[in-house]
């Protein structure tokens, strides 16, 4: 009876010391990975587990138009890794506060970057645009959103308030092709030289919330940089494996690129036109991505962002309208390192830019 207790007390003990020792390697492989992991593979990792604001049910509805759009009078935290904020939304589910719906001067129309995404809403580049030119300034922008979306969404606008002869801020930055390709779920084509899309459908909405609201992953990567490393090179084994690796490049141009184009060609003439029956004055702004202020690869390539600027470019020429880079008036500083948003310094420079040109105007 002693020689078992003695036995059973010697696994145990040696059941500890094993178990010290793998936690030990752990905390060593965790803390390395920390260290060593590149910027663009912490940025990859960051986007598998970051809260998305427009993918979360208790933020958006359902609009068979639009896709979705923000409840009205909100007031939510939005957290993640490098920022802290509060989202709070007018009567009409905009960020903005209720006295900006009545009579604006300006409109300010995009995506994440123009919604505020990481700064709370006084450091917002609306707010910053009012307090320096005076006037009332509403923004509509909505993470999420492309050209098409951000036209539709004014024209909603335009149905109950009067618009004509206002100014129309369009903040545009190198996704809003493929948002623009994306819109309706696939279901924008080309026809006849003319846009043809239909309405979203629900049950793929509900699917996208449903599929974000239980990403199993999401907890595991968060809390551990080596446990996505190592899945990650479990995922590049197995397609090696399988002889099907594909590179982010190749995953990001699986659509025809000159299909995007031309639908991103003709939704900016749809924007000009109804601009131009309601006497609005139309001003596009191209944001730049951090990646185009670093020298490291960006996720899809070193010269992708350049590339679709410089087809972009070119389709305003066609249509004969004027885009205005800011890359000028940003800098690596006013970008969050691994999300990539605006910091509220940003923000406040788009605010003094566009200030800029409607003085000079």
């Amino acid at each position: 009876m002693i020689e078992r207790t003695s036995v059973l007390k010697r696994i145990l003990m040696a059941a500890i010391f094993l178990s010290v020792i793998i936690l030990s390697l752990a905390i060593i492989g965790e803390v390395f990975c920390r260290l060593v992991m590149p910027l663009n593979k912490n940025r990859d990792r960051y986007v598998a587990v970051r809260n998305i604001f427009q993918f979360d049910e208790r933020n958006v509805l359902f609009d068979e138009e639009l896709g979705y759009s923000i409840k009205p009078n909100l007031k939510v935290p939005f957290n993640n890794e490098e920022f802290r904020t509060v989202v709070t939304t007018n009567s009409m589910g905009f960020r903005d506060n209720e006295d900006s719906l009545r009579n604006p001067s300006i409109f300010i129309l995009g995506d994440s970057l123009g919604f505020g995404w990481g700064v709370n809403w006084p450091a917002s580049c609306d707010k910053a645009l009012e307090d320096l030119c005076g006037t009332r300034v509403l923004n509509m922008s909505v993470p999420g959103y492309g050209p098409l979306q951000e036209l539709l969404a004014l024209k909603r606008f335009g149905e109950k308030y009067d618009i004509k002869g206002k100014t129309v801020i369009f903040l545009l930055c190198f996704n809003d092709v493929a948002d623009t390709m994306g819109f309706g779920s696939g279901s924008i084509k080309i026809e006849n030289n003319s846009l043809n899309y239909s309405v979203f459908s629900k049950d793929a909405f509900n699917e996208l919330m449903e599929l974000y609201r239980t990403r199993s992953y999401r907890g595991i990567y968060r809390t551990s940089y080596m446990m996505y490393i190592l899945k990650n090179a479990q995922k590049q084994l197995k397609n090696k494996l399988r002889n099907k690796k594909k590179t982010e490049t190749t995953k990001a141009n699986t659509v025809d690129p000159h299909l995007k184009y031309e639908i991103f060609g003709l939704v900016l003439d749809k924007i000009k036109d109804f601009c131009s029956e309601n006497k609005i004055k139309a001003i596009f702004l191209w944001i730049p991505s951090i990646n185009s202020f670093e020298d490291n690869a960006a996720k899809f390539g070193d010269d992708y962002e350049d590339t679709v600027l410089s087809e972009v470019t070119r389709i305003f020429d066609r249509s004969r309208l004027q885009l205005i880079s800011l890359k000028g008036g940003l800098a690596h500083d006013d970008y969050y390192r691994v999300d990539g948003h605006l910091k509220p310094g940003g923000q406040y420079k788009i605010a003094a830019e566009i200030n800029k040109l409607l003085t000079k105007q």
